[in-house]
């Protein structure tokens, strides 16, 4: 193996198998301190509730009441809704910088005189130019998984920029309920509420997870 080989297997190593895993493992931990959390609560409302219905009810039992379902509905939506954006946000930014790093790499091991700040654009956009242009790496960039990266790119835009509101896609036949813009076919991904203008969207337990397999199957074949 050649040390330039080794270079892009140790980059690919270190941010699959250790910055994923301890972005995945936090994420599945916290899903169920999440979901543990929320049944906690649900038992205690339930419990709560039948003491008032036997007569037990006063003012401190209705503050109590009033307090664990705040808490209860605070897991069931606040709670996840936070984890799932904020590792998503987590998952992308890692991968961008991941690209960098990679586009550095090709510029130290092929003697490149352009650099990625060169290149014009910005973020995975500018990485996949020039990984394309002047590191002749070709293949992954045409795959279904860099199509589904550059959606992931679109719903980070819309988290960060937006509050999670996407514009309609310009020229979108809006009654043809079968023609949906692409975010929309994401894994995961729920529509919350639209119009003729834009949408609003959540993420529920299954987006962070495709999102882990889409980057990683990609870096697979970014060898």
């Amino acid at each position: 193996m050649s040390k330039h080989s080794f270079h892009h297997i140790l980059n690919n190593m270190i941010f699959k198998d250790v910055q994923l895993v301890e972005v995945s493992d936090y994420y599945y931990e916290m899903e169920k301190h999440s979901q543990n959390s929320q049944n906690k609560y649900s038992e205690q409302l339930i419990n709560a509730l039948k003491a008032s219905e036997d007569g037990l009810a006063d003012e401190e039992l209705d503050e109590y009441i009033a307090e664990i379902y705040a808490k209860e509905e605070y897991y069931k939506k606040t709670h996840a809704k936070l984890l799932r954006k904020n590792t998503f946000l987590e998952i992308y930014s890692l991968f961008e910088n991941y690209l960098n790093k990679k586009c550095e790499l090709c510029q130290e091991i092929l003697d490149i005189d352009i650099g990625l700040k060169d290149v014009p654009g910005k973020g995975i956009k500018r990485a996949k130019e020039y990984l394309t242009e002047h590191g002749q790496i070709t293949a992954p960039f045409s795959s279904h998984l860099w199509r589904d990266i550059k959606l992931y790119g679109k719903v980070r835009n819309a988290i960060v920029h937006a509050n999670s509101t996407v514009e309609n896609k310009e020229g979108e036949n809006k009654e043809d309920e079968n023609k949906e813009f692409g975010i929309k076919n994401l894994p995961g991904l729920i529509v919350t509420h639209k119009n003729s203008e834009n949408f609003s969207f959540t993420l529920d337990e299954n987006f962070v997870p495709s999102c882990l397999k889409t980057v990683r199957d990609f870096v697979d074949l970014l060898k």
